[in-house]
């Protein structure tokens, strides 16, 4: 009993939990509990009520979205079957909840729908199932596409151009210009020259400070100018 106690208020919370909190573990207590919790939340009228809400309150979609429409379909099923389970006659609810959840979906999904059912014969619900567990599975589909040749080779354009327009900063006096173009670099000795670039650590032969000598592909020394 002490055990059937613990699992009860383990498996509750909220009000139903503060209700019996302050009951003694006991056999008498556990009783006590239970007769509390089934008068206070054994309504059937309320149970089936809060189904039927949960359906009526469906999220509208505003675009597509694969996971989005799983979880509108989900929830109508799931409360369905709950009502279902408590006695009630669900089969011949099938325009009411084809009505309900179309008008849930977003413009280009309803869209689908009025065509793929453009014939006079009243749909079912699980036609309406079928047709948006389709309708997830090409959204997911479309979603996992990889990208053509064309598409990456656009991407790599984009990302070519955003590198060249980034304008060199450097590393001598912080202006934006090349170190090779930096008059006060330009004025110093070859000496000085090769201390300062080994200092501020860039490429002893195009003076580069995102690579260094042995991964540098320029043709000619920056420094002495051979």
């Amino acid at each position: 009993m002490f055990q059937k106690f613990h699992y009860l208020v383990s498996a509750i919370n909220g009000d139903a939990k503060r209700v019996i909190q302050h009951l003694p573990v006991s056999e008498q207590g556990f009783r006590v509990a239970w007769e509390i919790l089934v008068e206070r939340y054994e309504n059937e009228r309320l149970i089936i009520n809060t189904h039927i809400d949960n359906i009526m309150k469906l999220p509208c979609l505003i675009s597509e979205n694969s996971s989005q429409l799983r979880h509108l379909v989900d929830t109508t099923k799931c409360n369905l079957e709950a009502l279902k389970a408590m006695k009630q006659k669900t089969e011949s609810w099938d325009m009411i909840i084809i009505f309900t959840v179309v008008q849930r979906l977003d413009i280009k999904t309803k869209k689908e729908w009025e065509l793929h059912m453009s014939n006079k014969e009243l749909p079912t619900l699980q036609q309406l199932y079928t047709f948006l567990e389709n309708r997830c599975n090409a959204l997911e589909s479309i979603a996992n596409k990889p990208k053509t040749n064309e598409q990456r080779q656009y991407m790599g354009r984009k990302i070519s151009h955003f590198y060249v327009s980034v304008k060199p900063m450097c590393e001598v006096c912080k202006d934006s210009h090349a170190v090779s173009q930096c008059h006060i670099f330009k004025q110093l000795s070859n000496q000085k020259k090769c201390h300062l670039v080994k200092k501020i650590k860039l490429c002893i032969n195009c003076l580069s400070n995102i690579h260094m000598i042995k991964d540098c592909q320029s043709h000619g020394c920056k420094i002495c100018g051979k």
